[in-house]
């Protein structure tokens, strides 16, 4: 069983020193502000994939692999929005993200579950490792309104139902982003 509360300490650790590092190449002039801001956006997205493979393996743990109706193994695809998509992301930015699941279908382990609920429980997770803890250094704050429906909406879709909501009801900011 991966210790998830370990990988969550040592990813803080490499958020501190890598944040520590960008700032002082920023700051002593060492780096054009599109270096710093590249830099930082490429540190969060390899700190959020490294959370997300890590509770994919739990939950796959308890559920077994979440496949389609070919057998494919499905992977849960993270969207990073906002600046974060753009490559900008600053020292106190939020990441916007939006979570999206290749298709429907069962995962095949002892209990089964629909991929919506497994890909939401790793969601839901992702929420929970990144929300702030009493005592800790800041972590990212973590953004999901701008997915399909904002707030009121799944926390993760399929790729049909999320390329059908941008077709039928997206608006034109929406799609534009």
């Amino acid at each position: 069983d991966m210790d998830i509360s370990r990988v969550k300490e040592i990813l803080l650790q490499t958020k501190l020193y890598e944040t520590i590092r960008i700032a002082w190449r920023d700051l002593t002039g060492e780096a054009p502000l599109s270096e710093t801001l590249s830099d930082l956006s490429n540190l969060a997205d390899a700190i959020v994939d490294m959370a997300i493979k890590t509770l994919h393996e739990s939950v796959c743990e308890r559920y077994g692999r979440p496949v389609d109706s070919e057998g494919n193994f499905q992977q849960i695809i993270v969207l990073g929005m906002g600046k974060l998509g753009a490559g900008e992301l600053n020292f106190s930015s939020d990441i916007d993200l939006i979570f999206v699941y290749p298709k429907p279908g069962y995962t095949n382990g002892e209990t089964i579950i629909s991929n919506e609920e497994f890909f939401t429980k790793i969601c839901r997770q992702f929420l929970k490792f990144f929300s702030a803890g009493s005592h800790e250094i800041n972590f990212y704050r973590i953004d999901t309104r701008l997915r399909p429906y904002g707030d009121g909406g799944p926390l993760v879709m399929s790729n049909l139902a999320f390329e059908e909501y941008y077709q039928a009801q997206g608006r034109e900011w929406e799609r534009y982003a």
